[in-house]
């Protein structure tokens, strides 16, 4: 089973995931092209800034990659995380899963209540969860309550985190 992509995003979807690996690297001016050349591609009435915010995905990597927390917040709270009936079943990339968990990342040490509420975000409900961060913001949601003096919730977050890496199969592709 392969990674569903919507129709406006096949085009682009090489240049998204290159410009958040060259982000990854440091290599911020390959990560800039890749966010240019998002937002310079077609657009269709379907699009709703898809292409946009994937583009402040990339570009609040190469922040984040160059040092500048502040901008790479400033980035990624300009999406408008809007999206179509029809691109919110469509793919993780619609949901844009990746620039709320960095969102919640970034405000974790300075704004933790803000971040509880990203972190909320990655929730198994339906049919539609992102898999690669729900246990990580368990477990971040579980830091986030012990240092809040919250005992008992972050026992909840951090069993379910628990819960959910015992059963994990590290290695097993699917």
């Amino acid at each position: 089973v392969g990674l569903y992509v919507p129709p406006i995003l096949r085009p682009h979807i090489r240049g998204y995931l290159l410009g958040l690996l060259e982000g990854r690297l440091g290599n911020t001016s390959a990560a800039e092209a890749w966010a240019d050349s998002l937002e310079s591609g077609a657009r269709s009435a379907d699009d709703l800034d898809l292409l946009h915010d994937l583009a402040l995905e990339l570009r609040a990597v190469s922040a984040l990659a160059q040092g500048d927390r502040r901008l790479a917040l400033e980035l990624l709270e300009g999406a408008s995380l809007t999206a179509t009936r029809t691109q919110l079943f469509d793919s993780a990339f619609s949901k844009r899963w990746y620039g709320m968990f960095l969102r919640a990342e970034l405000l974790f040490e300075e704004a933790p209540g803000e971040a509880l509420g990203w972190y909320s975000c990655f929730q198994p409900l339906g049919f539609s969860v992102d898999y690669v961060h729900l246990s990580w913001s368990r477990y971040r949601r579980g830091e986030i309550f012990e240092n809040i003096g919250e005992p008992d919730s972050a026992i909840a977050h951090y069993g379910v985190f628990v819960e959910q890496w015992a059963n994990a199969e590290i290695g097993r592709a699917s």
